[in-house]
């Protein structure tokens, strides 16, 4: 499954047992943290 943007439109997701979304959130990772580092690596590959 891929999320894009920051609703995902869904409160709750289980999968297999999990819960993977809660409160609309991804669990388990720190979204906030993966899109600092994809901008991050973004503005390096275009020379910023």
């Amino acid at each position: 499954m891929i999320f894009t943007g920051i609703n995902h439109q869904s409160e709750y997701t289980i999968v297999n047992g999990k819960v993977v979304v809660e409160k609309s959130l991804l669990t388990g990772i720190d979204e906030e943290k993966v899109l600092f580092e994809a901008n991050r690596i973004s503005a390096r590959l275009l020379g910023r």
